[in-house]
């Protein structure tokens, strides 16, 4: 009663105290907690931080946030980007979107793109300024942040590349996302720009469409690309990926693979390429047996997380750790017996490991490697 008593005459006659008796003696019996809270909240602010300060130094004069952007937000780059209102045309029409604010976007049905005449024209034009291809596959988004530091910081090694002369062309997925647009920004800082060629799912990229395409998320065209073709899909893919319980927030990831390399085939005709493999999931996974039919070297960046480790380790004997993918490692292994275009299997002959930590300088010199010093 004591107690009471001097708690409440401190406040004044009249007055109200300001904190209640009851609040008053919890807060006196659980300060060790309430501190130990206030030190985890700490805690976690001053990671929040560090994560932000790495990230910028990917890219530090863009500034760039490069964690997976939301769907319909596009082009991470806090720039002006393409919008989708600018995006409007059917199947087989130019945009026309050809501006400082993003690449001309052309929308191609996937039954026409050998025969489309826009295709073959971005073709020849991206050819006539390469002597060599570098595609990508894989994604970024189940990557660590750490991981996407290490991964996006490699691709600086085509900013090197071209300004120390070389003459070659980048193909990818075209959306502001991930790697794709890691890949832009180096294009970007670079004093000598290289053909960038994305090819891109339509209804991932374009506004509107009808039923299941309407509902899917949307991302924009990443601004630094040279080319996006957008391809409409075959319509017999969303019946065979609803077997499998597709359902729109997956999008339409994938159902531009064919005509993607289709078109990648085209580009490096008569002429080296190589493909740099980083994560990814199922379409990663058929993006594999797609440049193994090809007869195309692989530089897989092991480290990088999921399906891309899952190869390293089935080729090379790494370990592959925390791995979300691993129900895939069948699927992976028998990917792997496939033959190329040449018949062979001897597939680790054209796989050449190469480990996140090594970062751009070493990947210049093993791209050079393999584009200048094998027999294609």
């Amino acid at each position: 009663m004591a107690h009471r008593l001097r708690s409440t005459r401190s406040v004044g006659p009249g007055r109200i105290p300001l904190i209640p008796h009851e609040a008053w003696i919890s807060l006196r019996s659980n300060w060790p907690r309430i501190l130990l809270l206030f030190l985890v909240l700490l805690g976690v602010a001053a990671l929040c931080t560090a994560e932000e300060v790495s990230v910028s130094e990917i890219y530090p004069k863009q500034g760039v946030d490069l964690r997976s952007p939301q769907p319909g937000r596009g082009s991470q780059s806090g720039v002006p980007e393409v919008t989708h209102s600018k995006l409007q045309g059917g199947p087989g029409s130019d945009l026309g979107v050809r501006s400082p604010e993003g690449p001309r976007v052309s929308v191609v049905r996937s039954e026409e793109i050998e025969t489309s005449p826009r295709v073959r024209e971005i073709i020849e034009q991206a050819r006539s300024q390469a002597d060599f291809c570098i595609f990508l596959s894989g994604g970024a988004s189940k990557m660590t942040l750490a991981q996407r530091k290490k991964v996006f910081g490699l691709y600086k090694a085509f900013q090197e590349m071209a300004e120390s002369g070389e003459r070659f062309l980048v193909g990818d997925g075209g959306t502001g996302k991930g790697v794709m647009e890691a890949v832009g920004l180096v294009r970007r800082a670079s004093k000598v720009k290289f053909p960038l060629i994305g090819v891109a799912a339509a209804p991932n990229l374009l506004p509107g469409g009808s039923g299941e395409e309407a509902l899917v998320p949307k991302y924009s065209p990443q601004r630094d690309h040279t080319e996006v073709i957008a391809v409409s899909p075959d319509p017999a893919w969303l019946p065979k990926q609803k077997e499998a319980g597709w359902e729109p927030s997956w999008g339409f990831w994938g159902s531009e693979t064919p005509a993607m390399y289709s078109i990648f085939s085209r580009l490096a005709e008569g002429r080296p390429s190589v493909t740099i493999l980083a994560n990814g999931g199922p379409v990663t996974l058929e993006e594999i047996k797609w440049n193994i039919r090809q007869g195309r070297h692989v530089i897989p960046i092991c480290g990088s997380g999921r399906v891309t480790d899952l190869v390293c380790a089935e080729l090379f004997g790494t370990e592959s750790r925390q791995n979300s993918e691993t129900d895939r490692a069948a699927e992976v292994k028998a990917a792997l017996k496939g033959r190329d275009a040449r018949g062979t299997n001897r597939l680790r002959a054209r796989f050449y490991p190469f480990h996140i930590q090594e970062g751009a300088g070493a990947l210049a010199p093993l791209i050079d490697k393999i584009i200048h010093h094998h027999n294609f």
